[in-house]
């Protein structure tokens, strides 16, 4: 009984730790802690890489067409690099049936290409029926919400392709932010995104887009291999480059390095979900306390509960 359940416990932790496990390359780790304004708030831009490739994608790494499993911050920043390639990949998640009925997919299939998504003539009459819908100010069905669902997939990819959905510097000093009804603070003055930057901070993240590509490991979006350029930095080196710079603009609403690493360390460390297998291995070790009668298990599983907790 105790072999079995220990040997469950090691079959579990193995998949949660190994499967589908995804890492950025060392050379374009820096570009993690890139800070980025999104949604209201400013973040490094491995989370907003994250946040937006589980919505277009339905999840945090990409699969390639070679069974490669690579990381977010590599596949949303190519999208603004070559996107006559990711047109046509198949990385939209697209999983309610009837939605599927409606544009009249292939029920079998789970992921299309943003080319084929808007090319498809019954969108446009879908999105219409969306609008109609939310004009009724009712809770939309679970079917609207996937039309709502794929209207912000492909928009959001769109915005990533021109550069428009990456806000990397701030506003100048002075700019108050927007009031709303009744004398309500709304959201802060927005950040430039990527397509509007110029002069110097244009010229600065050019750099970091030649160093990323540089930094890019080998496969099939980015064309490689590459030779070396020593003109072109480090990528860790454009980047500080650009954060300096853009710190400039605007000390005040630039965010300090240690909460940037410390988002990103969250991210990558996954709290919640050693909480749970400490508190699956509490389970374990004393329900083995309650079989053998020992005491060691039996504190061990508590103390493994206290941790989780």
């Amino acid at each position: 009984m105790r072999r079995a359940i220990v040997a469950l416990l090691s079959s579990m932790l193995f998949a949660v730790l190994f499967a589908g496990v995804a890492h950025a390359a060392p050379e374009t780790e820096p570009l993690r802690y890139l800070p980025v304004q999104d949604a209201g708030r400013v973040k490094p831009f491995e989370s907003l890489a994250r946040e937006t490739l589980q919505l277009i994608y339905g999840k945090q790494t990409y699969k390639t067409p070679t069974g490669e499993s690579r990381p977010a911050l590599e596949i949303v920043m190519t999208w603004m690099l070559v996107p006559q390639y990711w047109d046509n990949q198949k990385i939209v998640e697209v999983a309610h049936k009837g939605l599927k009925d409606s544009l009249k997919l292939p029920a079998e299939i789970k992921y299309f290409s943003p080319a084929e998504l808007l090319a498809n003539d019954r969108l446009g009459l879908v999105l219409q029926e969306l609008n109609g819908e939310r004009q009724k100010r009712e809770k939309l069905t679970p079917y609207y919400q996937a039309v709502q669902r794929l209207e912000n997939q492909l928009g959001t990819y769109q915005a990533f392709k021109l550069g428009q959905a990456m806000r990397v510097v701030p506003p100048a000093p002075g700019t108050e932010p927007t009031q709303g009804p009744n004398g309500r603070v709304g959201e802060p003055e927005k950040w430039t995104t990527v397509s509007d930057l110029r002069d110097d901070m244009q010229a600065k993240f050019a750099t970091v887009i030649r160093s990323f590509i540089q930094a890019l490991p080998a496969n099939d979006a980015t064309q490689a291999p590459k030779e070396h350029d020593p003109t072109i930095p480090s990528l860790a080196q454009a980047v500080e480059d650009f954060k300096t710079a853009a710190r400039a603009q605007n000390p005040a609403l630039y965010p300090q390095e240690k909460d940037i690493r410390l988002e990103v360390h969250l991210k990558l460390f996954h709290p919640f979900m050693w909480s749970w297998i400490l508190y699956l291995v509490g389970v374990v070790l004393i329900a083995v306390s309650w079989q053998t009668g020992g005491s060691k298990p039996y504190v061990a599983g508590w103390v493994a509960t206290i941790i989780a907790f």
